[in-house]
């Protein structure tokens, strides 16, 4: 599943993130398997169990703010392979709020330049206003 998986992690990792060597996709996968992370997949299911359709894949994390300890649902990173259906999105959306509650955060954040995903944010509701800065040291 990681051959199939890496790829569009790989490519849509935050700016801070990427490019990632392999060293460092290890790591990631070691957080994935050690649980410090978790992998979400956008699935469709057929008329029987066996005919799946896979959409996308998130990898979150719980991040703990430093200053005020306030925890958030790091949207770490998002890919799609085909266009989601509105109703996935919907229902995924509703999925990590729950979980998010369940790990008592606040919000659920992260950072993209992709124009779908901050329009699926904005129809969401969400706050599509901040920038990220990133300069190379």
């Amino acid at each position: 599943m990681w051959e199939f998986l890496r790829p569009a992690i790989e490519v849509s990792l935050p700016p801070l993130a990427y490019p990632a060597s392999d060293i460092e996709m290890t790591r990631l996968l070691a957080n994935l398997l050690a649980g410090r992370m978790e992998c979400w997949l956008g699935v469709k299911y057929g008329a029987n169990a066996r005919e799946v359709v896979v959409y996308g894949v998130m990898v979150t994390e719980v991040k703990e703010d430093t200053g005020t300890s306030a925890r958030c649902l790091w949207l770490y990173a998002i890919y799609g392979w085909r266009g989601v259906p509105p109703a996935l999105v919907k229902t995924g959306f509703e999925r990590l709020k729950t979980y998010a509650r369940q790990r008592e955060c606040k919000a659920i954040a992260g950072v993209t330049n992709v124009d779908q995903v901050i329009g699926i944010t904005r129809q969401l509701g969400g706050d599509v206003t901040y920038t990220i800065l990133r300069l190379e040291v």
